[in-house]
């Protein structure tokens, strides 16, 4: 069974954890531009453009479908979290100035991983 999986959790506190499986956007409005770094790849931080607001549907870990309008903080990590699902990370989304900015870390990760 394909199934798309993330944990997210915008505060911190452990009783805020939540799963999303299998999300899918159902609106999408306005544009942010702010920093964001990703614990897949330290110490690399750049300007990246969101939608500001979004809504979105997933299904819990005990199978029930439930829907989210998020803003600010949680719509740029659900849209974060669901471009890992894509095979996307922040430096896809970087633009030629951010890349610029972190290329020594970005050629460090990459030679660390090879």
């Amino acid at each position: 069974m394909p199934l798309r999986v993330f944990v997210a959790n915008p505060t911190g506190q452990p009783e805020d954890d939540r799963a999303y499986i299998n999300i899918e956007f159902l609106e999408a409005s306005g544009w942010a531009e702010a920093e964001e770094g990703c614990l897949s790849l330290p110490q690399i931080y750049g300007n990246v453009r969101r939608n500001q607001k979004i809504k979105i549907e997933a299904w819990d870990v005990k199978g029930n479908r439930f829907e989210v309008q998020a803003t600010d903080l949680l719509a740029r990590i659900l849209q974060h979290e669901t471009d890992h699902l894509d095979g996307k990370i922040i430096i896809d989304r970087m633009n030629m100035v951010g890349k610029m900015a972190n290329r020594r870390q970005i050629k460090y990760l990459e030679d660390l991983y090879k």
